[in-house]
């Protein structure tokens, strides 16, 4: 089983060494000192005290790989487009590809309106990457890399949720679940990866902005009970713009804050906003109040908390 995962950061490794694990050929596409230590090194990661290693085959152009069995995409949503051309050039005729991207994925498709422009502009990545070929994903992995090679989860999460982009269970949901399991991951599978999609995009409407806002890591931005309030409204704002799209994806928020407040890092689109790179604006925030807007559900603070970030991040 050829198995590449493109873009393998902290998450993305994580999943290349549970593939590895289950016995796999695994390459990774990567970049810069991370992409390194993996050449020399291979993937090291440490949870719950304990440290896995494998050996992968780590390069910076997928071109070098030729077609896979598998293919995880584990990229930005922002980084999406502009890799599809490469993506595209590990496709075989019967290669599944998992979008394993946060937010509204491009191959979304709202109930009313149309597709998302915004998520894929100019049809780069449909046209690349024929919808047969693609599964969705759903990550729960909180990683760090705290040094080139070497990837930390914090929590008690390593979760990776599998289901097709039209619903209904599949046989090949199961099959990539398994590969990943031996090497510690949660894979689960599920006929609704639209439920799964918009649970996620709730944690994240109640994390993500907030955090890039107030530069403050999640245990130190909960502990502030006013941004712990904005929390518990944009959970609800996005749970209803879920119903409004037929699923039932409400997050408890006593139990997301009480997990939340535990976790001593930055969320992502935070550092990112901080170090000046393109943030996930589209595909977490901009794309949802598009949907909400379509069905006539107001959402003022996602609306005010997108609005800001866009200003704020150019």
């Amino acid at each position: 089983m050829k198995v590449c995962v493109f873009g393998a950061g902290a998450v993305g490794s994580n999943f290349a060494l549970s593939f590895a694990q289950a016995g796999a050929d695994v390459s990774v596409v990567a970049r810069g000192a991370h992409l390194e230590a993996m050449r020399d090194r291979g993937i090291a990661v440490t949870w719950k005290g304990e440290t896995r290693h494998a050996a992968v085959r780590a390069v910076a152009d997928a071109a070098e790989l030729g077609p896979q069995d598998l293919v995880v995409v584990t990229l930005k949503a922002v980084s999406v487009a502009g890799s599809a051309a490469s993506i595209a050039g590990l496709l075989g005729p019967d290669t599944d590809v998992v979008f394993a991207v946060n937010g509204l994925p491009w191959w979304y498709r709202p109930r009313i309106g149309g597709p998302l422009a915004m998520l894929d502009p100019d049809g780069t990545i449909a046209a690349a990457i024929p919808r047969r070929h693609v599964v969705g994903g759903v990550i729960h992995v909180t990683a760090t890399l705290p040094a080139p090679g070497q990837v930390a989860l914090e929590g008690g999460l390593n979760g990776l949720v599998l289901g097709e982009p039209d619903g209904g269970m599949t046989p090949r949901l199961e099959r990539i679940a398994a590969l990943l399991r031996p090497g510690g991951v949660a894979a689960e599978t599920t006929d609704s990866i639209g439920t799964a999609i918009w649970r996620k995009l709730g944690m994240n409407h109640a994390s993500s902005p907030l955090a890039a806002l107030s530069g403050a890591s999640l245990a130190g931005m909960f502990a502030d009970p006013v941004l712990a309030g904005a929390a518990r409204t944009l959970l609800a704002e996005s749970a209803s713009i879920a119903a409004a799209e037929g699923f039932s994806a409400a997050n408890d928020p006593d139990a997301y804050l009480a997990r939340a407040s535990l976790l001593s890092h930055k969320t992502s689109m935070a550092l990112d906003l901080e170090a000046g790179k393109p943030i996930e604006h589209a595909a977490i925030l901009a794309a949802p109040v598009e949907v909400a807007r379509r069905h006539g559900v107001d959402v003022p603070v996602l609306a005010l908390v997108t609005s800001l970030l866009r200003y704020r991040a150019g």
